[in-house]
């Protein structure tokens, strides 16, 4: 956010005008449209501002006599004027009305023309927006990588209690289907029973061709897997 420029962040809507503006026509102006600053300009350059403290300052001198009614705003405006280019960035900004203790700094155009203004109350909204903009994009981030983890867990879970070979249930998936209807027969008093079967004689072919080859079968094969017995009982490799 530092390293963008302050010409997307900026205020364009500047009150602005001449040296020889009456001072009673600028505070007017600044009170009609609440603006803290009046940015006092010479051919397009700004030369001076006004800000609410000048004015506070006017209106204790004319407390106290001074007569201020042909006043011009050259006569109290502060000047030189501190100005940064479109082209700065927002940490620049920042570290000049930090060390000058700027509550705003004028913009200018590569003409040197006033083309805008950043306010601290600007200033302070858009890294707020900013913030807001990043800690979304974090949420959207973290909601992204803990559905990628819950998928992965759920991947896991799922090797965890398969055969790699077959895809069928494991030891680990069956004893604890064993537990759940163990336990379900206790509490409503029913009886179950297990029965092992020995599928299509791979004990057979395993002890023939070794468990290799009954290994490469089964992940060729899957579960349709059968192989062909001889009359004798020894299983026969399939071509």
């Amino acid at each position: 956010m530092i390293d963008q420029e302050i010409a997307k962040f900026m205020n364009r809507e500047v009150l602005q005008g001449e040296a020889d503006t009456p001072l009673g026509e600028v505070i007017t102006q600044m009170n009609e449209r609440s603006q803290s600053a009046y940015i006092v300009c010479e051919d397009g350059a700004p030369v001076g501002v006004i800000s609410e403290r000048d004015t506070l300052s006017v209106l204790d001198r004319t407390f106290r006599g001074d007569p201020l009614a042909t006043a011009r705003a050259a006569d109290v405006m502060a000047s030189p004027v501190h100005t940064l280019p479109e082209s700065s960035t927002m940490g620049e900004v920042i570290r000049v009305m930090t060390e000058r203790r700027f509550r705003r700094v004028p913009i200018v155009d590569d003409k040197n023309h006033l083309s805008g203004i950043v306010n601290l109350t600007d200033l302070q909204a858009a890294m707020n927006s900013a913030l807001e903009r990043r800690g979304r994009d974090l949420e959207v981030a973290v909601m992204d990588r803990t559905a990628e983890l819950q998928a992965a867990n759920e991947k896991l879970e799922q090797l965890s209690i398969r055969d790699g070979l077959t895809d069928l249930l494991n030891r680990r998936a069956m004893s604890e289907k064993l537990s759940e209807l163990h336990t379900l027969s206790r509490r409503y008093g029913n009886s179950y029973g297990v029965i092992l079967i020995d599928i299509d004689h791979f004990k057979n072919y395993n002890d023939t061709l070794g468990y290799v080859q009954g290994d490469e079968s089964r992940h060729f094969s899957g579960r349709r897997f059968a192989p062909r017995i001889s009359p004798s009982g020894t299983a026969v490799k399939n071509s």
